[in-house]
C-alpha cells in the first residue's frame, strides 16, 4: 500500500509541473473549481480503494477461490501474462460500462467533466469504483496470481491512467510511436469527447491492443482533438458541484 501510495503521488506531482509547461489544451478559468470536485471524489474513492490492493495481494497469496493456478508460470512470466489479462479485463469493463445502461449512470460521472487533465483520473462515482473493486477482487481470486506477478500491473495500470488524462503535449515523433502499443493523452482525449461516436472509442486502460483488435480504436491523426469534452446534458455550473457529482446515478 505504500508503495502504490508513493507512486501515485509521485506520478501526480510529475503530471501537475509538466501541465505547466507542457500544456496540450487550454484549461478553463473555472479549473480550480473542477479540481475541487474532482479531489474530492478521488479522496472519497481512495477511502474505498484504502485496503483494496492488500486484498488482492491477500488473494494472490492465499488463493482462497483460485481455478487457475497461475503462480506457476512463475514471477517474470506470470506478470507478463496478468498485465495482458487484467488489462484486457479492464478493457471490457470500461466498454460495457458505456453500453450497459445502469453501469454508464455510474460511469458518466467520470465523462461529466467539461475539461481534461490529471485530476480527471480522480474523477469517479464511488459506486463504480465499488462495483469496478467487487469484479476484479473475483478476478484476481478466480485466476490465483501471486502478490509478484500482480503488483507490476497495478502499479502500471494507475501510472498510465494518471498520465493518458494529463493535459500534456509531447512532442508527435514521441507520442505517434507509443500509440502503437500505449494509451497516451492524445489517444484517451478522444474517448472523452462531447460527441458519442467519439466517446464510445478507445476503452484500453494500458495498452490500445484490444482497441485495435476489437476495432474500438481511433487514431490521433484522425482526430487531433475533439471540439469538446464532458457530456451535453451536464454542462451547467449546479451540474459540477460535488453534490450533483454523487447524485449523477439517480438523476
Amino acid at each position: 500500500m505504500g508503495l502504490y501510495g508513493f507512486v501515485t503521488l509521485a506520478a501526480v506531482a510529475v503530471l501537475l509541473a509538466l501541465e505547466i509547461f507542457f500544456t496540450r489544451n487550454e484549461p478553463h478559468p473555472s479549473r480550480y473549481d473542477r479540481w475541487y470536485g474532482n479531489v474530492a471524489l478521488g479522496f472519497t474513492n481512495e477511502l474505498i480503494r484504502f485496503g483494496w490492493p492488500l486484498l488482492l495481494l491477500y488473494l494472490a497469496v492465499a488463493q482462497p477461490v483460485a481455478v487457475v493456478d497461475a503462480s506457476v508460470l512463475g514471477p517474470t512470466l506470470g506478470a507478463l501474462v496478468a498485465i495482458l489479462l487484467m488489462d484486457l479485463a479492464a478493457y471490457w469493463l470500461h466498454r460495457l460500462s458505456h453500453l450497459w445502461p445502469w453501469l454508464w449512470r455510474l460511469h458518466r460521472t467520470h465523462h461529466s467533466d467539461l475539461d481534461l487533465d490529471v485530476s480527471t483520473t480522480f474523477r469517479h462515482h464511488p459506486g463504480e469504483i465499488g462495483v469496478h473493486l467487487i469484479l476484479v477482487t473475483a478476478m484476481v481470486g478466480a485466476l490465483g496470481f501471486t502478490a509478484a506477478q500482480l503488483l507490476p500491473y497495478i502499479l502500471l495500470s494507475r501510472c498510465v491512467s494518471l498520465w493518458s488524462h494529463a493535459n500534456i503535449r509531447l512532442p508527435a515523433t514521441m507520442e505517434r510511436p507509443l500509440t502503437w502499443f500505449l494509451v497516451t493523452p492524445r489517444v484517451h482525449q478522444i474517448h472523452h469527447s462531447a460527441w458519442r461516436p467519439e466517446t464510445d472509442s478507445n476503452y484500453g486502460q494500458v495498452l490500445t491492443l484490444w482497441d485495435r483488435l476489437f476495432h474500438t480504436y481511433v487514431s490521433p491523426d484522425d482526430v487531433p482533438c475533439p471540439a469538446r469534452f464532458g457530456l451535453e446534458r451536464f454542462r451547467s455550473v449546479d451540474d459540477q458541484r460535488l453534490g450533483a457529482l454523487f447524485a449523477q446515478p439517480i438523476r
